[in-house]
């Protein structure tokens, strides 16, 4: 079994050309019918905290500024 981690929420508005940008849900029910050994694990979301364990505090702040 393959854990996947995936929310519905960890998916963002893009403007790409990529057949598969925009439509992760459909990626995803596309590849569990191509490998039903995977598993779509729904994780919790993180903190500013647990993401400043890995990186740094101005970096992730920045990305969560869109800056």
């Amino acid at each position: 079994m393959v854990r996947i981690f995936y929310r519905h929420e960890m998916a963002a508005e893009t403007r790409s050309s990529s057949p598969s940008a925009g439509k992760p849900t459909s990626v995803v029910a596309s590849w569990l019918s191509k490998f039903p050994r995977l598993e779509v694990v729904e994780p919790d979301p993180v903190t500013m905290e647990q993401l400043c364990l890995a990186h740094d505090r101005k970096f992730v702040e920045g990305i969560l500024s869109v800056n």
